[in-house]
């Protein structure tokens, strides 16, 4: 009887993202608030997040996720072969599985969100400043800079593959404010560069999934038309919710919105 042809055992997307993330040894992903929103006071600018929901990248924003994620230690660099870049956001070893994650990679190196060089049959890519300025990485702590927490759970829970892009990108923001949070649609465009469409469905994803609580009341305005105003408060849950809040953009949004 001839030996049968052994079969060697292919690791999954989700095999392939733990591993990254265990290597870490961390537990949440630092990220700088600068790539969600820009300025200071009332002066505020879209940060990177915006022109990549802009172009619907939503591959890029998994990739980048996945780079800060990876490159935990100084000198914040990441060395892995172009098909388990792929593997890790779903994409099937082929060629042209190979050229989506090179697509990827250029939309994050022409925002000037990380820098690429060649090693051998893999890439290494380094990470830059989450503002998109092309500064070299540094963790936003020792920038001093206000920075927001995702935790292991996005990737472990599979919210990465659930959520279409935007429900992530609300995600993000509503990790950057503070833990109850009240955040006006129409004010999205002027405060994040994205339409207040992407902000609704974004938002009644997050709701429907049970990651968001939405608490609804009024209150009295008496300039408007009504003479009352309705009050949206939302507030993360489960596994989303940081141990440990950053609240240094909530008080500039929460500013704004008192207007």
């Amino acid at each position: 009887m001839k030996d049968q042809p052994i079969t060697p055992p292919v690791a999954t997307q989700a095999d392939a993202v733990g591993h990254l993330l265990r290597r870490s040894k961390r537990d949440e992903v630092p990220l700088a608030k600068t790539f969600l929103q820009q300025g200071a006071g009332r002066i505020r600018t879209a940060g990177p997040l915006a022109a990549l929901v802009r172009r619907r990248a939503e591959r890029p924003l998994d990739l980048f996720l996945l780079i800060l994620a990876g490159a935990s230690a100084a000198p914040f660099d990441i060395k892995l072969p172009s098909p388990t870049w792929g593997r890790m956001i779903g994409l099937e070893p082929t060629p042209s599985g190979r050229s989506a994650v090179s697509r990827a990679m250029r939309v994050l190196d022409d925002l000037q969100l990380i820098r690429r060089a060649r090693a051998g049959n893999a890439s290494v890519v380094h990470l830059l400043d989450e503002s998109g300025d092309g500064a070299p990485y540094e963790h936003p702590y020792h920038r001093g800079e206000s920075y927001l927490r995702l935790p292991h759970a996005y990737w472990l829970e599979n919210w990465h593959t659930t959520l279409t892009l935007p429900g992530k990108a609300m995600l993000l923001v509503a990790l950057s404010l503070k833990e109850d949070f009240e955040l006006p649609h129409d004010r999205v465009p002027d405060w994040y560069g994205m339409s207040a469409d992407t902000a609704a469905r974004g938002l009644n994803e997050l709701i429907g999934h049970g990651i968001l609580r939405m608490n609804q009341t009024y209150e009295s305005a008496p300039l408007s038309a009504t003479g009352w105003r309705e009050v949206r408060h939302y507030v993360l849950q489960g596994s989303l919710r940081p141990r440990v809040r950053d609240r240094g953009l909530a008080t500039v949004v929460q500013m704004a919105v008192g207007e």
